[in-house]
């Protein structure tokens, strides 16, 4: 291979990671699709606030939003307490937005925790509150973008991100190997009608 083509491999394998925040943002910057989303099961959702929320014993858990899209996208924010949740300032509550995001799987997570001393962002960066584009349902505001790699997710978009930056190089590769063959092979002239030797 010559020195551009070494150059176009390292290059791939250089942005292909780099690839998973720009789109993870991008899906979590937008609304669900309308019918897509789903709501957790009751285990799924005790383990979703016993890993995520540090001594969280709550006596009930409650959903406030969950919307999956068919994309790779995941956005939950549940509530634990002992009432029924009024706000998100309830002393006797604790609340959790569990965010991940990424094409065509799951590459990328945050969270933030709610409670009555205060709240606390992790594996994201803090961004100035927007609205999610209009179509969807209502979901709120985007206030931080994820960082956090999520695992398998992660390596499988990066996998792939890299595998469509060596594409082109790929077909360039087989044709020209192509070409080259078809000037080598030798041609034999044959009066019409002979039979092969």
């Amino acid at each position: 291979m010559s020195r551009p083509q070494l150059a176009w491999v390292a290059a791939a394998f250089v942005l292909a990671p780099l690839l998973n925040g720009p789109v993870a943002w991008a899906l979590l910057l937008e609304q669900p699709v309308p019918g897509r989303e789903r709501t957790m099961t009751p285990p799924e959702l005790r383990a979703t606030w016993d890993r995520h929320v540090p001594d969280g014993a709550a006596d009930e858990v409650l959903v406030l939003r969950d919307a999956t899209d068919f994309i790779g996208y995941r956005r939950v924010r549940i509530q634990g307490g002992s009432t029924t949740p009024a706000s998100l300032t309830d002393p006797t509550s604790r609340t959790l937005k569990v965010e991940r995001a990424g094409f065509p799987f799951e590459s990328l997570g945050s969270e933030r925790r709610w409670g009555a001393g205060g709240d606390a962002l992790e594996g994201a960066i803090a961004i100035a509150p927007r609205r999610m584009s209009p179509g969807g349902g209502n979901y709120g505001v985007v206030d931080a973008l994820p960082l956090r790699p999520s695992f398998p997710g992660f390596w499988l978009n990066t996998w792939l991100y890299a595998h469509l930056f060596l594409a082109p190089l790929l077909v360039h590769l087989v044709l020209r190997h192509r070409r080259r063959g078809a000037r080598r092979a030798p041609s034999v002239g044959r009066p019409v009608g002979a039979a092969a030797p």
